[in-house]
């Protein structure tokens, strides 16, 4: 099993597989309704307007010191 396969468990990805900065990127893309989007696409398949949301509010997370809630 490749190891892209691993992180998708029926539909949904183990975020437990993958480092903390790439965890809060999935779980802001949950926030923001996109989370489907990303799942079927990939990532490239966002919006200049989607992904400034999600790296803004990567970057307010970061700047406010908040932790992957697990």
């Amino acid at each position: 099993m490749k190891k892209k396969e691993k992180l998708f468990l029926g539909g949904e990805i183990n975020l437990s597989e993958l480092d903390v900065d790439v965890q809060k990127k999935y779980e802001v893309a949950k926030e923001l309704g996109i989370y489907d989007k990303v799942l079927e696409k990939g990532w490239g398949s966002l919006t200049a307007e989607e992904t400034g949301r999600v790296g803004g509010m990567l970057r307010k997370r970061k700047n406010s010191g908040e932790r992957v809630l697990s």
